[in-house]
Formats: C-alpha cells, structure tokens, sequence
C-alpha cells in the first residue's frame, strides 16, 4: 500500500494526518535520515523532509483530503514508534524492489522522481541499497532525475555500512561510482565522506579501493576529489592512509614516487585544510614484521 502510493501520485503519504504511520515505516525500514544540510533537492517525501501538506491537485483529490481528515478527526491515531515489521526485512525489501522494477519497465525511458524519494525512505533496507546503487550513475547523470538522485545518493552513503558481506559489497560500488561535473562530483565526495564519518571498516575500504585504483591504469578521475574531502574531513583517515602507504611499499613493486605524487596531490585536494601529525606518527610508529 505505502510503496504504491509513494512511488507514484502521493496522494496520501505526504498529508499530516498520516504523519505517525509514516514514521513508524521509517522505523522498521531502519532508515537513517541525512541532516538537513546535506539534503540537496529542499524536496523530501512521505515525512522525510518534505512540505507537510501539500496541495489537492484536483476536486477529487480535495474530496479525499476531507473525507480522510473527518475519519481520523473522529478516530485520531495514536501509534508510539516501534518497529512493526521485526523480522520481515526480506520480505518488505522483495515488495519493494518488484514495484520499482515493474514500475520503471513501465515508464522506461522515465525515471518517476516519486520512485526515487520512496527509494530514499526506505534505504535503511540492505536489500534496497544494493539493488539502487547498480543504476545511481545513470540516475545522477540524468537532467530529468538529477536534484532527487542526488538526495538518493546522500541516503545510500548514510544508511551504508560494512557489517554484513552486502554491505560491504554496496560500499565498494559506491566508491566506484563516476561524476562527470564538478558540481556532481563534489556532491559525491561529501556523500562518501559521511559514509565513512563514523564507521571504521567502511573508511578502511574505501581509502583502500580507492588509493589502489589511483595507482592502476584504470583511475577513477574522482579520486582525489574524494580523497581530499576525506582527508581534510574525517581526521581518523590520515592514519589509515598511512597505514595503507605502509602496506604499499612493503610490496615488491616500487611504490616510492608513486605515493609521494599520490600524497602531494591529496594535500592539494584538501587545500591543505589538514593536519598531518597523525599521518606522520602512523607511518613511524613501529609495525609486527
């Protein structure tokens, strides 16, 4: 019921009166909403965000509103917030995937930007997060789908994780994702840095896959980008990078003036907004051969 209406004409998800059920979705899909400041579309949905009680758009949809408001008015809804579907994850991600599935062969060539707030609220999922981020390229690159892929984008990287193999999996793609503008690259790079803000292993697999390809014939061209937004962002990074560099040179091929290039042009990314004490201290501090 909810992703049938979400994903497509909003006729109720968005009204206040339903305000409580929404939040309770946003409870069992287990999903962690951006701060309001990272969110680049001002356009949320289905209580994420968004206008509280937007518009009828016809007589038809005035009459409902009434008929609605009358119904809880004299029956008003009093739900705490507790997850109501524990236990259920699996069988609520396969709903809404086949819906979107089947919705997007329908309006192919068109992507429904109502398709892809739902897809935000419910990316709590793990399920929702790996089938989404195999078609976030094509969706950020798209004129029509851009400002709401992008606040797709901000609620994968957010509700991302390494904890499971999936995850681990979603968190790798992500890093590979490419941005073919600046503006849409620097949106990516502040999305992958609040992915990895406060989460260990996630910021340990994208350093590495990242640095790793920068330094393989197939270089992302957002690397350093990123990489700079991390280092200047997140201070844990600068020991990781440097643990990593270790790893590096400890390896046959000569990585020497490959990591000094490779560090010189992250300080410049960062614009030098970065402290490298603990850089320094990492790649000194004694290390089990």
């Amino acid at each position: 019921m909810w992703i049938e209406d979400a994903a497509t004409d909003r006729l109720w998800v968005d009204l206040p009166y339903f305000k409580e059920f929404i939040e309770n979705l946003l409870v069992s899909f287990g999903t962690i909403v951006p701060s309001s400041h990272l969110l680049t579309t001002g356009e949320g949905g289905g209580g994420i965000g968004g206008p509280a009680s937007p518009l009828p758009s016809s007589l038809d949809e005035l009459n409902l509103h009434e008929e609605i408001k009358v119904i809880l008015d004299e029956n008003p809804l009093d739900m705490p917030l507790q997850n109501r579907f524990d236990g259920q994850e699996n069988t609520i991600e396969r709903m809404i995937i086949e819906f979107s599935s089947e919705l997007l062969h329908k309006k192919t060539p068109e992507v429904p930007k109502n398709l892809l707030k739902s897809l935000s609220f419910s990316s709590g999922l793990s399920g929702v997060r790996g089938w989404v981020v195999g078609k976030l390229e094509q969706w950020l690159h798209n004129g029509k789908t851009g400002r709401n892929a992008q606040e797709l984008l901000m609620y994968v990287c957010v509700n991302a994780n390494c904890n499971t193999n999936a995850d681990i999996e979603i968190v790798s793609s992500l890093s590979r994702l490419k941005m073919k503008t600046k503006p849409l690259t620097h949106v990516y790079s502040q999305a992958i840095k609040e992915m990895v803000q406060d989460n260990e292993a996630s910021l340990l697999t994208v350093l590495t896959q990242i640095i790793y390809n920068e330094l393989s014939p197939q270089r992302n061209p957002n690397n350093y980008s990123v990489l700079g937004t991390i280092f200047a962002g997140v201070a844990a990074s600068r020991a990781v990078v440097a643990d990593i560099f270790i790893d590096l040179l400890q390896k046959r091929e000569d990585y020497h003036a490959a990591l000094r290039l490779l560090l010189r042009e992250i300080v410049r990314s960062a614009r030098f907004e970065c402290d490298l004490t603990q850089f320094v201290k990492s790649l000194l501090k004694p290390r089990v051969s």
